[in-house]
């Protein structure tokens, strides 16, 4: 997108070539905060993720019409909701926008088809208000079969489930038939379960019925778990565009890692590894520590020179040819691609394999169950604290490993372990002074 701020990144090279686009540019301040949104999706399922206090919502309630000064320019596949600058600003009953706050705001008094009905355009038959009557009746009990509302049309809200409440905010909005449908954290006043299964019905629901919805969570999962297009926002500006797995495995900054739940960070310098390390690559990162998983900055987990396993291979989808030794480089190592083995052998296992994968002895310090996988904690032994001092998660990895995978390896607390490192393990971050290519998804990292 030519206009973007250019630290900013499209993940997808959909987004300039589909028909139906979603384009947004906002800029206004509110106090202190300053709102300043640029950015494009393809028209299906878009999540607007980040933080507490990110603009999430003033962005929602802007795509809505509910925020009249707003500044900048909205259109949704080609039509202009908002362009300040030609002094274009349709009230919210033009937009065609349906919209569900937080806490669904129903209308206590009105039963269940009392609501959905208040949602309907006047009008919507034009064929006599008899036949208007009888077609408004008809939509509100197509509407009350979609969302599984069933026998509840004369219940009153206060009577209704947390799940139950959400359908018929959702069913409301559906009613005046939005070319775009706006929903504020709708899962979360749910519980685990209702939340998961709404979760799913609103995908079902959104391929199904294919009407484009732009959804604000600051929940991970559910964000990876709905988003066609993750839209991340920081301090009232995008950070980054693109498909869920794409930020996950390509994050362009430490700040969005972390937001996308990237936990092993490194920080180290290009380097050539020494001759007696053969197999070693001709180039690679000396690393200067591990920093703890909820910590930012550089690390300064060893002291002077690195130790001489502190290696990574260079990432699988390259860095620039031009960069030169001692470039500082960030970066995360992913959480399922590292491979590991029970080191049983008292002798020092090489520094790299003949694919180009680094290998790190570690001590094994906890194996949590996590979800539907096994959560290693492992410190590499070159980032060993002193004797006695095992506290803090400074110079750990997280693992992530299959309950199989954990059953096959048997073991124990304060063993070692042989972590294989391969360069698809591997994502450097974007630097604001140091700029490198990479190929794939996301063809390049945009100069400043």
């Amino acid at each position: 997108m030519s206009e973007m701020n250019p630290a900013r990144r499209q993940g997808d090279a959909q987004v300039a070539k589909s028909p139906g686009i979603l384009k947004v540019s906002l800029q206004q301040r509110f106090g202190d905060f300053h709102l300043a949104v640029d950015f494009q999706a393809p028209l299906g399922l878009i999540v607007l993720f980040g933080p507490s206090g990110a603009g999430k919502s003033l962005t929602l309630r802007s795509l809505a019409g509910l925020l009249p000064s707003i500044c900048g320019r909205i259109s949704i596949d080609g039509q202009v909701l908002l362009d300040s600058a030609s002094g274009v600003n349709l009230p919210p009953q033009q937009r065609r926008v349906g919209y569900v706050p937080q806490h669904y705001a129903l209308f206590p008094h009105l039963n269940v088809a009392e609501n959905i009905a208040f949602g309907l355009p006047q009008n919507l038959g034009r064929t006599g208000w008899r036949k208007d009557r009888k077609f408004r009746q008809a939509r509100v009990a197509e509407l009350l079969t979609i969302l599984e509302l069933d026998g509840l049309a004369q219940r009153l809200p206060a009577t209704l489930s947390g799940g139950q409440q959400q359908r018929v905010a959702l069913a409301r909005a559906l009613a005046a038939q939005p070319r775009l449908l706006l929903l504020d954290e709708p899962f979360n006043a749910l519980d685990a379960t209702v939340r998961e299964h709404m979760r799913d019905a609103l995908r079902q629901f959104q391929r199904r019925f294919g009407i484009p919805i732009v959804l604000v969570t600051h929940d991970r999962m559910e964000a990876q778990q709905l988003a066609d297009t993750m839209v991340i926002l920081q301090q009232g500006q995008v950070a980054q565009v693109g498909s869920g797995e794409n930020i996950l495995r390509v994050p362009c900054t430490e700040d969005v890692a972390r937001l996308v739940g990237q936990c092993n960070f490194f920080s180290g310098h290009l380097a050539a590894p020494s001759d007696h390390q053969q197999p070693a690559p001709p180039m690679a990162l000396r690393l200067d520590g591990l920093p703890a998983a909820n910590t930012q900055g550089r690390p300064s987990t060893t002291q002077g020179d690195p130790p001489e396993q502190a290696w990574l291979p260079l990432p699988a989808n390259g860095l620039s040819p031009f960069l030169t030794p001692q470039t500082h480089l960030a970066g995360c190592i992913h959480a399922d691609e590292i491979i590991v083995q029970r080191w049983m052998d008292e002798g020092i296992p090489s520094t790299w394999t003949t694919q180009g994968s680094a290998r790190w002895q570690a001590k094994l310090v906890d194996a949590q169950a996590y979800e539907r996988s096994i959560r290693l904690l492992v410190r590499p032994l070159w980032a060993e604290k002193p004797a006695g001092d095992d506290s803090g998660t400074a110079g750990m990895l997280e693992i992530y490993l299959s309950r199989r995978e954990w059953q096959e390896i048997g073991a124990a607390q304060g063993e070692r372990l042989l972590l294989e490192i391969g360069p698809q393990a591997v994502h450097c971050f974007e630097s604001p002074d140091q700029h490198f290519r990479v190929t794939g998804e996301q063809s390049a990292f945009p100069r400043q």
